[in-house]
């Protein structure tokens, strides 16, 4: 439930201010220039989208997978822009508080690459007895109990 809440208000952080995710992806230089407001738009929406249904438990699975591409895509752009020397400071947490630095982000997006694919691999689903549960594959045996016959 915190991913799909952390995933949802960034995204949304993300969305009010995407001039800014557009300024900061054009300094990573990995993306096409002509595709940096495009994806300044539809990558924060689906980090909002995707967080929202893992916070409601609907499609956790799907919406944690294309959180981890999201996420393993940044990594390797962070990681290309590094390796080609480039100083990165994200400015898009900067209302939380302060930058985060290149290896920083590296940081961030591992772990948040990490609790993506354990929710992959456990995923949060609604019930119409409990409010939200994670799904186990293991399932404790029933006890039969004789009884007695007369």
């Amino acid at each position: 439930m915190l991913v799909g809440g952390a995933f949802l208000v960034a995204g949304l952080i993300r969305l009010r201010d995407s001039e800014e995710l557009a300024r900061t992806l054009e300094t990573l230089r990995v993306f096409p220039h002509g595709a940096i407001l495009w994806i300044a738009w539809v990558l924060p929406a689906l980090e909002a989208i995707s967080g929202g249904l893992i916070l409601a438990g609907i499609r956790s699975r799907g919406a944690a997978s294309g959180l981890l591409l999201m996420t393993g895509g940044m990594f390797a752009a962070v990681s290309l822009a590094l390796a080609r020397g480039i100083k990165i400071e994200w400015g898009v947490f900067a209302q939380l508080g302060g930058r985060l630095t290149g290896v920083m982000m590296l940081a961030t997006y591992a772990a948040l690459g990490f609790v993506t694919v354990l929710l992959i691999l456990n995923p949060v689903q609604r019930t119409a007895r409990t409010r939200a549960r994670p799904r186990t594959r293991f399932r404790l045996p029933r006890l039969s109990i004789p009884q007695n016959h007369r």
